[in-house]
C-alpha cells in the first residue's frame, strides 16, 4: 500500500500568479491616477465636479 505524494506543491506558484496580478493592477491605477489632468484622471474630475453641483 503505497500513498501517492505529489512532488511539486502549486501553493508558491499560484501565490506568485497573485502577486503579479496585483502589481500589475497597482502598476495600471497608479498610471491612470498621476500625472497631468489628462485621460481618465480629467474625465473622473470632470464628472465627480458634475456631480458635486448637481445636488
Amino acid at each position: 500500500m503505497s500513498k501517492f505524494v505529489p512532488i511539486h506543491s502549486q501553493r508558491g506558484v499560484v501565490a506568485i500568479e497573485y502577486a503579479l496580478v496585483a502589481a500589475g493592477i497597482a502598476a495600471i491605477v497608479a498610471l491612470f491616477f498621476t500625472g497631468d489632468n489628462s485621460g481618465l484622471t480629467a474625465l473622473l474630475k470632470d464628472l465627480f465636479a458634475k456631480i458635486s453641483t448637481a445636488a
